[in-house]
């Protein structure tokens, strides 16, 4: 969720609970607030709403209110820190939701998100997408995954130079790290880009 409005694919972070109400209620009414909102800018851009996955995110919130979330049917969780995330998943283990990984993950820290993780968001690398698409074989497990690319060029953030994105960069290209029919499922392209960006850029 921005500053300003809903944005597909996008998550939203689980808000903190104040005094006087259950967690249960606040964090229900925050979800039924942003389907609204993703129900209204749906409408707006003559989109499906149920094309859009609501994703909360996990970091920094404890397991207690990442459960009653779940209950209140927040299934899509995204953490930011593998550790984070072994926790976490591991504390959740018998409640049916979907655990993506949405922070900058290191090469050696693959083989933990192709044991635990159901989405990878931020591929950004060819060495990073062939060690999870290696880890996955291993584990005889499909991992979809969204290659992230910078095309704002900020060096601040995250992200694929999108040049690296093209097939003509040959062994360089993102894209070709996961052979066709392998430990993968290529789904999207998460962009990153200047706030005064235009939106033509992306």
């Amino acid at each position: 969720m921005g500053e300003n409005g809903i944005f597909p694919q996008a998550p939203v972070n689980v808000r903190n609970i104040g005094k006087g109400q259950s967690q249960m209620s606040i964090i229900a009414e925050n979800l039924a607030a942003v389907r609204e909102r993703i129900g209204a800018a749906c409408s707006r851009a003559g989109r499906d709403p149920r094309e859009v996955r609501l994703i909360g995110v996990t970091k920094t919130v404890p397991v207690d209110r990442i459960r009653e979330g779940a209950e209140a049917g927040l299934t899509l969780l995204g953490e930011n820190y593998i550790q984070e995330a072994r926790k976490k998943i591991e504390a959740m283990q018998g409640l049916e939701v979907s655990w993506h990984f949405i922070g900058h993950l290191q090469s050696n820290k693959a083989k933990v998100a192709a044991e635990l993780c159901d989405w990878v968001h931020t591929v950004d690398r060819t060495s990073l997408a062939e060690e999870l698409n290696r880890q996955a074989r291993r584990r005889n497990r499909v991992i979809p995954v969204l290659l992230q690319v910078n095309v704002g060029d900020e060096t601040s953030k995250s992200g694929s130079n999108p040049r690296h994105c093209r097939i003509s960069s040959g062994r360089h290209c993102l894209c070709r790290a996961f052979p066709s029919g392998d430990s993968w499922r290529f789904r999207l392209t998460m962009r990153t880009r200047r706030r005064s960006a235009p939106t033509s850029e992306c």
